[in-house]
């Protein structure tokens, strides 16, 4: 919801974050591979950049690249998409899936300072 700025009220904070991610949507036997880039990303979801195109509701799995552990994989669900910028919510995260989200925001994220428009 807006605040009174126009922002977006979070319970989240969102950190801007520019790293790989891989998008497999699997529907109807058939599995297909996105691949784009992170715009932000919080403890409990993120916003990418992706050339494809996926549906509010979809669940995919995504890989984040960006430790030297190597990618963090997790399950989300597609909650908005307006062109080409799709925002997912994760799902049943694990402790350890939550502990690397965590480990990749502060080794490289940095602190939002605006809502996107």
């Amino acid at each position: 919801m807006p605040g009174s700025a126009g922002r977006v009220n979070r319970k989240l904070t969102r950190f801007d974050l520019d790293k790989r991610v891989r998008i497999t949507l699997s529907t109807d036997g058939k599995t297909t591979v996105f691949h784009g880039r992170t715009c932000d990303l919080s403890e409990g979801g993120m916003c990418a950049l992706i050339s494809g195109q996926l549906r509010v509701a979809d669940h995919v799995s995504l890989e984040v690249n960006g430790l030297d552990e190597g990618p963090v994989s997790v399950s989300a669900k597609v909650r908005h998409a307006r062109g080409f910028y799709y925002g997912f919510e994760f799902c049943d995260l694990t402790r350890q899936q939550s502990a690397s989200l965590v480990k990749l925001i502060t080794r490289n994220g940095s602190p939002k300072l605006r809502a996107r428009q």
